[in-house]
C-alpha cells in the first residue's frame, strides 16, 4: 500500500536546535535539489488539490499530474535495486534532462551527492511502518507486522574516514534532514492518520487470526513506530566511479573540493 502524506503538515527546521552534522546534512539536501530540480508527480497529486477549492482547479492539478506520471514511467519503471554506478548516472542524467521524479530518484540523487562527498556511511532507505502489539501488563512484545510505506529516504553519519557517529535522514523529496528518532516522528505525523488506522486494523487482524485470541484493548495496546531497511550499500569501487562521474558532469555537487579552491 502506498503511502499517502497529509498535505497539512508542514515543517520549519529550527537550525539552532539541531547538531553541526544535521545542518551540514539539511544544507547538502537542499544543495542537491537546487542544482537538480525536478517535478515530482505523486507530490502533485498529493499537495497540489489542496492549494484550490475549484473543483475544475482539482482536476486540472490531478490530471497533470497523471498525465507526468505517465511519462516518467514511459522512460523506466524505477527500481529499488539500482545500485551500479553506471545505473545511478543514467537516473541521474535521466532526471537532469527530464526534470520528472519521485521520492526513489530523489534518494537516489541525494545518496550520490554525499557519496562523491567523501560520506561513504551513507545508505538508500525504505521507510517502513512497524506495528507493534504490547501486553500492557507484562510489557512484553506480542506481535509484529511491518507495512513497507512505498517511500525512499536516505541514512547517513555524515562522517568520514571510518568515524562513529549517530545515523540522520535526509530527505530531499520532503526537503528536512533530522536525527533518527526526529525522523521517525515526523513520519508518523506525515501518514494520513485514516491510512494509520487502517494499517493498525490490519494489524489486530492478523494477531487475532495467528493467535487465535481476540484483541482485548484492556489487555493489548499497538504501538507504532518507523524503521528504515537499507536498500543498497555502495562498494569502495563504486564510491570513486560515483565520484569521478560526479567530478565530470556534476561539479557543483562536489562541496568539499570546492570550499578548498
Amino acid at each position: 500500500m502506498r503511502i499517502t502524506f497529509n498535505p497539512t503538515i508542514k515543517y520549519t527546521p529550527s537550525f539552532s536546535a539541531k547538531s553541526k552534522e544535521i545542518r551540514k546534512a539539511d544544507d547538502i539536501q537542499r544543495k542537491a535539489r537546487t542544482v537538480l530540480p525536478f517535478f515530482s508527480p505523486r507530490y502533485a497529486k498529493i499537495y497540489y488539490p489542496t492549494t484550490t477549492s475549484s473543483r475544475l482547479g482539482k482536476k486540472i492539478s490531478s490530471d497533470k499530474a497523471e498525465e507526468l506520471d505517465s511519462m516518467r514511467k514511459e522512460r523506466y519503471e524505477f527500481s529499488r535495486e539500482i545500485s551500479l554506478p553506471e545505473e545511478i548516472q543514467k537516473v541521474i542524467n535521466d532526471t537532469n534532462r527530464e526534470r520528472i521524479a519521485n521520492c526513489g530518484e530523489s534518494a537516489l540523487i541525494t545518496m550520490s551527492t554525499l557519496l562523491a562527498n567523501g560520506y561513504t556511511n551513507t545508505h538508500r532507505c525504505a521507510v517502513i511502518l512497524s506495528n507493534e502489539i504490547f501486553n500492557k501488563e507484562t510489557g512484553d512484545l506480542c506481535f509484529l507486522e511491518s507495512y513497507d510505506l512505498d517511500h525512499a529516504c536516505v541514512v547517513s553519519t555524515m562522517a568520514k574516514n571510518g568515524e562513529k557517529k549517530p545515523y540522520i535522514v535526509l530527505d530531499s523529496w520532503h526537503g528536512f534532514a533530522d536525527s533518527l528518532s526526529s525522523a521517525r516522528a515526523r513520519y508518523i505525523q506525515l501518514t494520513n492518520e485514516e491510512e494509520l488506522e487502517e494499517y493498525k486494523s490490519a494489524t489486530i487482524a492478523a494477531f487475532e487470526e495467528k493467535s487465535k485470541k481476540r484483541f482485548d484493548s484492556e489487555k493489548y495496546e499497538v504501538k507504532q513506530n518507523i524503521n528504515f531497511e537499507i536498500i543498497d550499500s555502495s562498494t569502495e569501487e563504486d564510491d570513486k566511479s560515483i565520484k569521478n562521474i560526479f567530478k565530470k558532469q556534476y561539479k557543483q555537487l562536489i562541496f568539499e573540493e570546492r570550499s578548498k579552491d
